[in-house]
């Protein structure tokens, strides 16, 4: 055994044969194994299908989709050549200096694992159109868009382990989820693998909420005090930003809410509803205050009440929203396109409520949709001319 577990972890072997899965793990060694029953000296590339083995940039976000296309190959051929072949997939951790365990453990056909990679793809883009805001990774980095980025199964362990505070400025690691949790979410096909995506949307709910209501703020407002919280997170959890929207919509659509479905219920309505109220309340400061952006903008400041009183909130923001309205419908020439266009968007959006009930609470389900509708892309050219705007004001 102990030769059998050097063969399988020597080095030339990462990625193939095992990976490291210690980041979401509260830092505890911890190293997963995959591979065939039937072993040659160069084994098909697995383990890479389970965490980041760190073989690359991931500029356009298609790291896992390439990994994953390897995986299919090698375990396409897999199949075809030995039917009764099967995928052994185990994890040990360290315990303490003197004693290693395994964790979890599990033998899956090579044609579930090619589907659970394609699933977990589609699931990761159940999503609208969303576009992060960061700056780069350089000290003298500028403001980019990014698109978000599909996460890989050890990801997903990290960020759930992750608790965001202070108005997303802090992280803490948590000990909430384990190895075990993901690989069910990505294998099993039962009433476990439903169970820990319901338990997992509550927990990236719970956890990341303050994060992504920031990151709204950041991405539609101009002034100093918004777009320099994009520096205060801290440096090793900014990746989680490019991950939190994809998680969101991998959850929603293990539980069975797909985005042609949720995009028109209310909960998203009225995240898309409140980002469009801060764009036309950045665009008012802009053009009628000469620039001065307060820290807060009028949706921001209502999405902590929204998540909890959709109903309560939607009658604040009514009144809040007057002046706004008011200046946008009367203010003419180029200057007001923008503003115009964001005021006939909440129109739409306010006749699609009108047709539904309106919510009087919110689920961890209805929340996660409407935290993505606040984040939602409204429109390339709209975007890139309003950021253009806001950067020459």
């Amino acid at each position: 055994m102990k030769a059998g577990l050097e063969w399988l972890s020597a080095a030339e072997r990462k990625g193939k044969t095992w990976c490291d899965v210690s980041g979401g793990n509260n830092g505890r060694p911890t190293v997963l194994l995959a591979y065939p029953s039937v072993l040659s000296d160069d084994p098909p590339w697995i383990a890479g299908l389970f965490a980041d083995v760190g073989d690359g940039g991931d500029s356009n976000g298609s790291k896992f989709a390439a990994c994953a296309k390897r995986v299919t190959v090698a375990l396409q051929g897999i199949a075809n050549a030995r039917t009764e072949t099967d995928i052994r997939v185990f994890v040990l951790e360290k315990a303490d200096k003197a004693r290693t365990k395994v964790v979890c453990h599990g033998r899956y056909q090579a044609d579930r694992l090619i589907q659970a990679a394609e699933e977990w793809q589609a699931a990761s883009r159940n999503t609208p159109q969303i576009r992060i805001r960061r700056f780069g990774n350089t000290a003298d980095a500028k403001l980019i868009w990014e698109d978000p980025l599909i996460p890989f199964p050890a990801e997903v362990v990290w960020v759930l382990n992750t608790i965001w505070q202070r108005q997303g400025a802090h992280a803490e690691p948590v000990k909430s989820f384990s190895v075990q949790d993901v690989l069910d979410l990505l294998l099993e096909t039962t009433a476990r693998r439903d169970a820990v995506a319901v338990r997992a949307l509550g927990a990236l709910v719970g956890h990341a909420d303050s994060l992504l209501v920031a990151m709204g703020q950041a991405h539609h407002g101009s002034n100093d005090s918004q777009v320099k919280f994009l520096r205060s997170v801290p440096g090793k959890y900014r990746k989680q930003a490019l991950l939190l929207p994809s998680m969101f919509g991998l959850l929603l659509y293990k539980i069975g809410s797909m985005k042609g479905g949720y995009m028109n219920q209310p909960h998203f309505l009225i995240g898309r509803l409140l980002s469009l109220a801060d764009q036309l309340h950045e665009q008012y400061c802009q053009k009628v205050r000469k620039g001065s952006v307060p820290p807060q903008l009028v949706g921001n400041a209502l999405m902590p009440a929204a998540l909890e009183q959709p109903t309560q909130a939607l009658a604040l923001l009514s009144q809040r929203l007057l002046p706004y309205q008011a200046w946008a419908k009367s203010a003419q020439g180029e200057e007001a396109r923008l503003a115009k266009f964001f005021l006939a968007e909440i129109g739409k959006l306010c006749h699609g409520l009108v047709a539904q009930p309106l919510p009087e609470r919110c689920d961890d389900k209805a929340k996660a949709q409407m935290l993505l509708g606040y984040l939602a892309w409204v429109g390339k050219s709209e975007e890139k001319n309003a950021d253009q705007e806001n950067h020459a004001a």
